[in-house]
C-alpha cells in the first residue's frame, strides 16, 4: 500500500471555506504541499537512480545521485521530512 493513501483519501474539501480569505488560505496551503511534493518527487527520482546505479555496480554515479537525494532533502519542508 502507498504512503500516500491517507492523503489520496482525506483530500481537503474547499467548498467547506465560506469566505474570501478561507479560500485564499486554503490556495497557499495547496502551493506549499505542492512544492514540497515536487521535491519529495525529484527525491524519489534521483533515489531510484542511486539505487539502479549500485545494483548496476556504478558506484560512483549512485554517489552523485545520493548526493542530490542529500540536497533535495535539504530543501523538504519539516512535514515532508522523516
Amino acid at each position: 500500500m502507498s504512503p500516500f493513501n491517507t492523503i489520496k483519501r482525506n483530500s481537503p474539501n474547499l467548498d467547506a471555506c465560506v469566505t474570501v480569505e478561507e479560500m485564499r488560505d486554503a490556495r497557499r496551503e495547496c502551493e506549499e504541499l505542492a512544492s514540497g511534493f515536487n521535491r519529495l518527487a525529484s527525491y524519489a527520482e534521483a533515489k531510484a537512480d542511486a539505487m539502479q546505479c549500485r545494483l548496476d555496480g556504478r558506484i560512483d554515479l549512485a554517489l552523485k545521485f545520493e548526493a542530490a537525494c542529500d540536497s533535495v532533502y535539504g530543501r523538504l519542508p519539516g512535514w515532508a521530512k522523516w
